[in-house]
C-alpha cells in the first residue's frame, strides 16, 4: 500500500508517522516506509507497506499507520488521501474507495454557538412552551462545515443549548428531532473566541419524514402505521407518529398534524 496524505500547515504540524497492525496479522514480517513529512506545503508523501512473509495476507480490519499531529492554532483543517496504491499478493491492483475527513483543532478556547429550541405544546394538558414545568430535552443540534459534522450538542430541559470548541470560519447548524420539525440554518459567521447567540427556535411536530417541510407526504406516511402498538412489529421505527403518546397510532395523531401543515419553525 502506498498513499499520501495533505493538511492545512498553518493548523497543525505532522511530528511522525508509525506502522500499524493492518500488515502484521499472523504475525507477518513487514516493510513499511513512513515517508517524507513536509510541514511547509502541509504533506506527507509516499508513505508505503508490504507484507513480506510469503502467502501473508490481509484478513480482518486494521490500521495502516498511525500519524501524529501537533495544533499550532486554532482552525479547521481537511485530512485529504491522494495517490493511494493497493495491491494484493500477486501484485496486483486492488479497487478501494478513499474517504478524507475535517478535522477542528482548537488550541485556545474557542469559539460557541448558543441558543434555545423549544417544542411547541401537542396535547391541551402539557405546559406552554415557556413554562418552566415544559420539557424541551433532547433536541439535537449538530454545528456542520463544508458538509461535515464538527461538533454536536443536545437541549436540555428548558430547551438551552452550547456548543463550544469551535474555531472561527462560516457554519451551518441542523437542528433535528424525530418526528419534529427539521431546520438547517447556513452560513453562520463565527469569529475567533466569538460567543455567537442565535436567535430562539420553535419547533412544530409533524416532519416524519425530515425533509424539513410539515405537509401530505409526513400524513401519508403516518397513515401506514396506524393500529400499531409498543411490543408490535414496527413500533420501533413508527412511535414517532404516536404524537399525542397513548401508546396509540390513530387518526387522532393524524388530525393533530394536519393542524401544522405548511407550518414553519419560527
Amino acid at each position: 500500500m502506498q498513499s499520501t496524505l495533505s493538511f492545512n500547515p498553518a493548523v497543525v504540524e505532522a511530528l511522525e508517522v508509525r506502522e500499524g497492525n493492518l500488515f502484521k496479522q499472523g504475525g507477518a514480517s513487514t516493510y513499511f516506509q513512513p515517508g517524507n513529512i513536509n510541514n511547509l506545503q502541509g504533506k506527507i508523501s509516499n508513505v508505503a507497506g508490504v507484507i513480506t512473509t510469503p502467502g501473508g495476507e490481509v484478513s480482518a480490519a486494521g490500521t495502516f499507520a498511525t500519524i501524529t499531529f501537533k495544533g499550532k492554532s486554532n482552525g479547521i483543517t481537511a485530512l485529504e488521501l491522494t495517490k493511494v496504491i493497493l495491491g494484493n499478493k500477486k501484485g496486483q491492483a486492488v479497487p478501494i474507495t478513499v474517504s478524507s475527513c475535517i478535522t477542528m483543532v482548537i488550541t485556545e478556547p474557542g469559539a460557541s454557538i448558543k441558543g434555545y429550541v423549544k417544542l411547541e405544546k401537542v396535547n391541551p394538558d402539557e405546559p406552554e412552551p415557556d413554562n418552566l414545568l415544559a420539557d424541551h430535552y433532547g433536541t439535537q443540534i449538530k454545528v456542520v462545515f463544508q458538509g461535515h459534522q464538527v461538533k454536536a450538542n443536545l437541549s436540555n430541559q428548558n430547551g438551552s443549548y452550547l456548543v463550544t470548541g469551535l474555531a472561527g470560519g462560516l457554519y451551518d447548524l441542523h437542528y433535528g428531532r424525530p418526528g419534529w420539525s427539521k431546520v438547517k440554518r447556513k452560513n453562520v459567521l463565527l469569529l475567533a473566541n466569538e460567543t455567537k447567540e442565535m436567535s430562539p427556535l420553535r419547533l412544530f411536530i409533524g416532519d416524519m419524514n425530515q425533509d424539513t417541510y410539515i405537509n401530505v407526504q409526513d400524513l401519508l406516511w403516518m397513515a401506514a402505521k396506524i393500529g400499531l402498538r409498543p411490543g408490535q412489529p414496527g413500533w420501533k421505527e413508527a412511535k414517532i407518529a404516536d404524537v399525542n403518546k397513548d401508546t396509540y397510532i390513530n387518526v387522532r395523531d393524524l388530525l393533530r398534524v394536519a393542524k401544522n401543515i405548511g407550518v414553519r419553525p419560527q
